[in-house]
């Protein structure tokens, strides 16, 4: 993968989550300088950036250049949440929550 790709890669991230340079700063914990400057010398991330960007996409390095497999779909903000309050709740009422996701759903229909 040359340094094209990789900056491609890096855009193509920041499209699929619906992202700003700015945003991804943001979540990566990396200057908005440094990915600025980034991308106008064409220079490749080091590997400390290389891993706080797939940190901040929320993915591996291995993900990062697998471009074969698609990734899954960005997370909105509420799904976010919503996999942060299941991981906090133990099994037993990880399993009531399913059942009440799912009888909303049935009720939708």
């Amino acid at each position: 993968m040359t340094e094209e790709h990789v900056l491609n890669r890096i855009n193509e991230l920041i499209k699929r989550n619906g992202w700003s340079r700015y945003q991804l700063s943001k979540k990566s914990g990396i200057a908005d300088s440094t990915l600025a400057s980034m991308f106008k010398n064409n220079n490749l991330p080091s590997l400390p950036t290389l891993f706080k960007l797939c940190d901040g996409f929320g993915i591996t390095v291995s993900e990062f250049f697998d471009i074969e497999t698609p990734l899954p779909p960005a997370l909105d903000r509420d799904q976010e949440r919503i996999l942060t309050y299941w991981g906090m709740l133990d099994k037993n009422n990880q399993k009531i929550a399913f059942e009440i996701l799912k009888t909303l759903y049935k009720n939708q229909e």
